[in-house]
């Protein structure tokens, strides 16, 4: 039901980026149930079916565009190449331009201004070259921590998806799902996170300070003069 709702809203990397998440989830996945294989099997003839008689995927790259366009990314490069040629000596190729930065100038006979319709890019013009490769060390860290055997079944299939679609599509670095989901990812995957520090305080001295003996009078009881102990 996914993939469906994801077919239609007719985004080209979206497919690409989940198609790989799906690959690389049966390859890092150190039990594969029999019911996916059974899935997966079922879903060759059905594949082959629609390339060969029907023209779904043909239209879904295509999407009634012409070549000039194709290449472009759908005029995606245009604003790009902006960002891309600003000077070496220039404040904003090393710092960029600010997060509020979301659209370019651009020398174009039909438009002004275009958005940058890719996390990448628009991190580029909004932190420069210093900003993106901090960022860059961080996915690369969180790549590297994701890569552990406890976690990697579902961090790296997730973490392909996004980044991947992060290419030409904004949110992974802005305040949307996505960068929440990659935040949450990469916390969730640090070693410092998933294993705390074992605790000081020893397992018997930690039960009887929960216990309610803790609150019991510490002095001796009374006892009246004269009377047997």
């Amino acid at each position: 039901m996914l993939g469906t709702i994801l077919w239609a809203t007719q985004s080209r990397t979206a497919l690409v980026a989940l198609a790989l998440a799906v690959v690389l989830a049966f390859i890092v996945a150190p039990r594969v149930h029999w019911s996916a294989i059974v899935l997966v099997l079922a879903a060759v003839p059905v594949g082959y079916a629609v390339l060969a008689f029907t023209s779904l995927v043909e239209d879904l790259l295509v999407r009634d565009q012409t070549a000039a366009e194709i290449a472009s990314l759908s005029a995606r490069t245009d604003a790009w190449k902006v960002v891309l040629e600003w000077a070496p000596a220039s404040w904003e190729r090393w710092i960029g331009l600010g997060l509020s930065v979301k659209q370019i100038d651009v020398d174009l006979p039909f438009r002004e201004v275009q958005v940058f319709d890719s996390s990448w890019v628009s991190l580029l013009a909004q932190a420069g070259l210093i900003g993106t490769a901090v960022v860059v060390c961080w996915m690369l860290l969180t790549v590297r921590d994701a890569a552990d055997r406890e976690v990697r079944s579902l961090a790296i299939p997730l973490l392909t998806l996004l980044l991947v679609r992060g290419l030409t599509e904004n949110g992974l670095l802005d305040a949307s799902a996505a960068f929440l989901v990659v935040f949450c990812l990469a916390i969730g995957v640090d070693p410092a996170s998933r294993r705390g520090p074992v605790p000081s305080t020893p397992p018997r001295e930690a039960a009887y300070l929960r216990s309610p003996e803790r609150f019991a009078p510490h002095h001796p009881p009374l006892i009246p003069q004269g009377a047997t102990p």
